[in-house]
């Protein structure tokens, strides 16, 4: 019986149907037809838009509705600072930096009173100091406040705490930075006795495009009358929203030379220890020696966690430390700095790209492909996610697929080693051994370095039947990878077939001592010490024998 491969609630009759209907419309018809569809599509883009427009209007209503009850002033936070024991508290930057772990571990509530005088001492000594550079410049009578209210506008660390009138600009320091984490608003009422709230004098310019007003509180944190969290897929939304509609962002903000000095040092410093951790991650990817690699790929671990301490939502950065994970074979933390990537930024191919590899190589072909073909639906011009999918068909024996997405990289890049190599290893596998040597050659063409180029080359020419240019290629592979102890095993078995015995026993021991099953190898090409005999025209001399004699 035929089978129905109609979908669900499809049969011959309807299709028939269907297709009539199209082959009678006129021109004119399905071009309305079209342009109806494209409204509809459109429709539902603005539908979408719109419902994200409510989510960021209903969140700036929740503020609005909350300070109703009282005379607030506003604090944005990107994320919450978590000091223990002390979470959920807002503190100023003086506060946050005298905490030691030692005072955390042993509980800082009993060391209250000393933290406290800490804090004032310190204040007192960067108050005296100041004092000195603002004398010679003879402002003998600006206030103490006044000058700790300049010395944190340019970013020193103070007791102060930054508010500000507008709950709007409040709104936009939580949405602005750490994209993957959840922001925060914070209602706080003008009167208090734990606190006094002063306005900064405007000529600090900042204080006008802030609207800045700045907490004191003798220890250093205050706890939050009201809050309102931001989540965080919704902080870009907001941003936008903000800058279209009520024209606060961040040239707005920091609308001075000191404003845009301290954005160019947050912009700066977080890109070159990115690009010190690219040159790391690079240099080990040229390392055969698995050690040195090791070295390299720590360093390029330490400037990665760097970059992400000055700016938590650096997508590159999660990628790319993500890579450095997956390269040492710790897929846990790769795969959760991949999902941050893809958290912060949803339509970076990249981070899919390299997840799929992650996946790729602990097995989950599924995944694998999945993320494959999201990268290339973001960017179909990018060889290597061609490349990388087409890793995984073959993994799943659809050579054929393998096959198209290996030509496609080559088609976008010409200069790829890897879908060249890769090519080559099929048309082996399948017996076309001449046409696997001519990609081979390729891709050595393109890297003259590529160790497994001349390994699999070096296969080729030994399942052709050349066994000295496998020795030679084997050989060449071994002086560039030495730590590939499959290769030793290779040039031994090679070596065999040449009688050159003292060579292949060298050759075989090194490689068994590597941890290589090189009896399991040998069966995997032979059914017997007599088969390999009879098949290469040698006999074996009697220790060679027995070391590969399958007991």
């Amino acid at each position: 019986m035929k089978q129905n491969n109609f979908p669900p609630g499809w049969d011959e009759e309807r299709v028939q149907k269907v297709i009539a209907y199209y082959e009678n419309q006129t021109e004119d018809e399905a071009v309305a037809e079209d342009e109806e569809a494209f409204r509809n599509e459109s429709m539902n883009d603005r539908s979408d838009s719109q419902n994200e427009l409510n989510r960021v209007l209903g969140k700036i209503q929740e503020i609005v509705e909350k300070s109703t009850d009282g005379d607030y002033i506003y604090r944005g936070e990107p994320e919450e600072y978590k000091e223990h024991p002390y979470h959920g508290k807002v503190s100023s930057s003086l506060y946050r930096s005298s905490l030691t772990d030692s005072v955390m571990e042993e509980g800082i509530e009993e060391y209250r009173k000393v933290i406290e005088s800490q804090i004032g001492n310190m204040e007192k000594g960067i108050l005296e100091s100041a004092k000195e550079y603002l004398y010679e410049a003879g402002s003998e009578t600006i206030s103490d406040f006044e000058i700790l209210a300049q010395l944190q506008h340019y970013g020193c660390k103070t007791n102060l705490i930054d508010f500000t009138t507008d709950y709007l600009i409040a709104l936009f320091f939580a949405c602005d930075r750490s994209y993957h984490k959840d922001g925060r608003v914070i209602l706080q009422k003008r009167e208090s006795e734990d606190y006094k709230v002063e306005n900064p004098s405007e000529a600090i310019k900042r204080v006008e495009s802030q609207k800045s007003v700045l907490i004191r509180s003798s220890k250093g944190f205050i706890n939050p009358d009201v809050v309102v969290v931001i989540p965080k897929e919704l902080k870009l939304p907001v941003l936008n929203y903000l800058e279209k509609y009520h024209d606060i962002s961040t040239k707005k903000i920091y609308k001075d030379i000191h404003g845009f000095i301290k954005w160019l040092g947050g912009y700066f410093d977080p890109m070159l220890e990115y690009g010190k951790g690219v040159s790391c991650q690079n240099r080990a990817g040229l390392e055969n020696n698995m050690q040195e690699k090791l070295k390299w790929y720590e360093k390029a671990y330490e400037h990665f966690t760097e970059a992400l301490k000055l700016k938590s939502d650096f997508t590159e950065v999660y990628i790319h430390r993500g890579a450095v994970f997956r390269d040492v074979d710790q897929f846990d933390p790769a795969l959760k700095d991949f999902n941050v990537a893809i958290e912060v930024a949803p339509e970076f191919p990249s981070a899919y790209n390299e997840r799929g590899r992650c996946y790729a190589k602990i097995g989950d072909t599924e995944k694998a492909l999945n993320d494959f073909n999201i990268a290339i639906d973001l960017d179909s011009e990018k060889a290597d996610f061609y490349n990388n999918r087409g890793i995984t068909y073959k993994d799943m024996e659809e050579v054929d697929l393998a096959i198209q997405d290996y030509s496609k990289a080559i088609e976008l890049d010409p200069e790829f080693p890897e879908a060249y190599n890769n090519l080559g290893v099929i048309y082996d596998e399948k017996g076309e051994h001449d046409k696997a040597i001519d990609y081979y050659s390729k891709a050595i063409d393109l890297r003259s370095y590529y160790a497994n180029a001349y390994k699999n080359r070096g296969k080729a020419y030994r399942d052709k039947g050349d066994t000295v240019h496998a020795i030679f290629d084997f050989s060449y592979a071994i002086l560039l990878k030495p730590d590939d102890a499959i290769t030793y095993y290779s040039r031994g078995e090679a070596l065999l077939r040449m009688e050159r015995w003292k060579e292949a026993r060298a050759d075989l021991k090194k490689s068994n001592d590597k941890g290589v099953d090189i009896i399991a190898l040998f069966y995997n090409d032979y059914e017997s010490i007599e088969d390999f005999e009879q098949k290469n025209n040698v006999k074996l001399p009697e220790d060679l024998a027995a070391m590969l004699n399958q007991q």
